[in-house]
């Protein structure tokens, strides 16, 4: 993982889907044992580029263990392949 992993942690997003109220991208990015939250694709999308972020910072096993069944999955992978 790279040092910058905090860099958007104080980004609030106005309603998280689980919680209900508004939360700090942190919480998301650390939710799951440290890992993010299955829905972080779904929530932040419009907010940064969090496929890239998600590429950058976590492995592979990682990306499967908290998105498994998610559709963007496929891309991401996808993505992490053209720069393996």
């Amino acid at each position: 993982m790279s040092s910058d992993i905090t860099k958007y942690d104080a980004k609030m997003h106005p309603r998280c889907r689980q919680l209900g109220s508004e939360i700090h991208f942190v919480y998301c990015r650390v939710m799951n044992n440290g890992i993010p939250c299955n829905q972080v694709l779904n929530c932040w999308y419009h907010l940064f580029d969090i496929e890239s972020f998600i590429v950058k910072h976590y492995t592979e096993k990682e990306i499967k263990t908290f998105l498994k069944g998610q559709s963007r999955l496929a891309i991401i992978l996808e993505s992490l392949k053209k720069y393996t």
